[in-house]
């Protein structure tokens, strides 16, 4: 995405490189020899193109010293607004395909988002707390555009359009997190690093990074959040084990001791190097697992009241048949009088129906810009095989309309995406399987696809009378292979199952 101004694409490499400067003379404690061309570059006449020309080879330099987490610990003082949005515009121009270079990029965005009047804002906790990030992400969006003026921004391909979807689940996945370490153990920031290099080139398109920076901000205070609980616990733990009269140096479990939990300084850990306090982070996590085995050990009360569970995230937004969302303000409907939350009064899941929905759009999307001799379509964990009759549902359109042909599809198309999510729920269950407690929520939409089979074989089985009743036997047959490969899935997800009465 080139600057159409060299003015301008001057005066922001003078910027970048004085940040750069700055940040290696801090780490050095000495000037840093430039140059000429580079120290005192011109924008006069013939000059301005070799000055743009010299100091972008010798920033190509500069980009080797200055490492991303040294960016993301400069970030910590007070940067101009200028100034970032100067290095905004050069990781933005430059769409560099080195993992570094991203990682540059991504923490600029968030200082961006975080320092601007969209991200002072506060998603509520409601039902509809998506809808609220989500149009946070919007207006980041269009200041991104304006940050960048009139460069030049190719089209954002459809399977990065599709995968930026998932960063709806992960949303979810951070609100569900209810104690440190069960963050820690989760995977996510590994999760959510491959989804960004997935992106390749389109990471750099004002619509990806908006979402990734938004993600960012609140996965952060999430975070934070969490350490803080934490760490007052632990630290209420050791209060309390010396007040009855145990030495600070008693062990808790293993290796960590009273003193162990005394000395964390939360307030010290969050100004250390990164690194540093990655460390830092994982001590805690071991830490607080000590805590609980010595709980459930029956030999000390918990440190303080359990956290209490976050409103659910509504799907409402990916369910519009329109492809229209509901307004911000809008209220999510209570549920009726008996029936669990988050579930419709006619037994179904919201949260479950809406990533089956979403899951149909990213199998849609695929297949219908894929060769039509590929029948199997990569999803975030695992691969689903098609067959020929689901390839062409998938790749119809027959939106709005009310005919047989229009239903068929729709029950072959929703048949494949429940196929799909019991891959990847079966695929995070097993992942987290000897974790304490996450593989608890991929097990409860396992379940709640096999307890929806009933249903789902009944419309199937409608379909299939209707299209023998019509003479269209091969529509039937093809639609009996689908069911009898759903009724495969569904039984290995039975069997994966199996386990979770050992977990208690």
């Amino acid at each position: 995405m080139p600057s159409q101004d060299p003015v301008r694409e001057l005066l922001d490499l003078v910027a970048v490189h004085r940040f750069y400067i700055q940040t290696l003379e801090a780490q050095l404690g000495h000037p840093v020899p430039l140059p000429k061309e580079a120290d005192k570059p011109s924008s006069e006449g013939s000059q301005l193109g070799n000055s743009i020309k010299v100091l972008r080879q010798w920033l190509a330099v500069l980009d080797m010293a200055v490492l991303p987490l040294t960016i993301r610990d400069a970030l910590k003082a007070n940067l101009p607004i200028e100034t970032a949005e100067a290095l905004m515009r050069y990781f933005m121009e430059k769409t560099s395909h080195r993992e570094a270079d991203r990682d540059k990029a991504d923490f600029m965005a968030t200082y961006l988002f975080r320092n601007s009047p969209t991200g002072q804002k506060k998603p509520p906790e409601s039902a509809d707390r998506y809808l609220y990030i989500l149009e946070m992400a919007n207006e980041f969006e269009r200041e991104l555009y304006r940050i960048l003026g009139d460069a030049e921004i190719p089209a954002l391909r459809e399977e990065h359009a599709q995968l930026v979807k998932e960063f709806e689940f992960l949303h979810q996945e951070i609100e569900d997190f209810r104690t440190f370490d069960q963050l820690m153990d989760s995977g996510i920031v590994q999760r959510v690093r491959d989804i960004k290099q997935s992106f390749a080139e389109s990471f750099y398109h004002p619509k990806i990074i908006s979402q990734v920076a938004v993600y960012n901000a609140v996965f952060g205070q999430r975070f934070d959040e969490l350490l803080h609980q934490t760490t007052q616990q632990l630290k209420t733990f050791a209060e309390k084990v010396q007040g009855e009269g145990a030495s600070i140096m008693s062990k808790v479990e293993g290796d960590v001791t009273v003193k162990h939990l005394a000395d964390i300084e939360e307030d010290h850990i969050k100004t250390q190097e990164y690194g540093k306090a990655q460390e830092h982070f994982r001590k805690i996590s071991t830490f607080k697992k000590a805590v609980d085995s010595k709980h459930r050990g029956g030999k000390a009360a918990p440190a303080s009241a359990p956290i209490p569970p976050k409103v659910p995230f509504s799907t409402a937004p990916t369910l519009n048949a329109a492809g229209s969302k509901p307004a911000a303000g809008a209220a999510a409907a209570r549920p009726a009088a008996g029936v669990t939350a988050g579930y419709g009064a006619t037994g179904t899941n919201e949260v479950e129906e809406g990533k089956v929905r979403n899951q149909l759009d990213v199998l849609r999307s695929f297949v219908r810009v894929a060769d039509k001799s590929c029948f199997a379509v990569p999803l975030t964990k695992g691969t689903l095989a098609i067959t020929a009759a689901e390839a062409e549902a998938l790749r119809a359109d027959y939106t709005g309309e009310k005919s047989f042909r229009a239903d068929f599809a729709s029950t072959m198309c929703y048949m494949a995406a429940v196929m799909a999510r019991l891959l990847v729920e079966g695929y995070e269950f097993r992942e987290k399987q000897n974790s304490s407690y996450l593989w608890k929520p991929h097990a409860d939409s396992i379940s709640y696809f096999l307890n929806s089979a009933p249903r789902i074989y009944e419309r199937a089985a409608t379909m299939m009378e209707t299209a023998k009743q019509r003479g269209l036997e091969e529509k039937a047959n093809a639609m009996q292979a689908t069911v009898t490969k759903l009724k495969g899935e569904m039984q290995r997800a039975a069997t994966v199952l199996q386990s979770v009465g050992s977990k208690g």
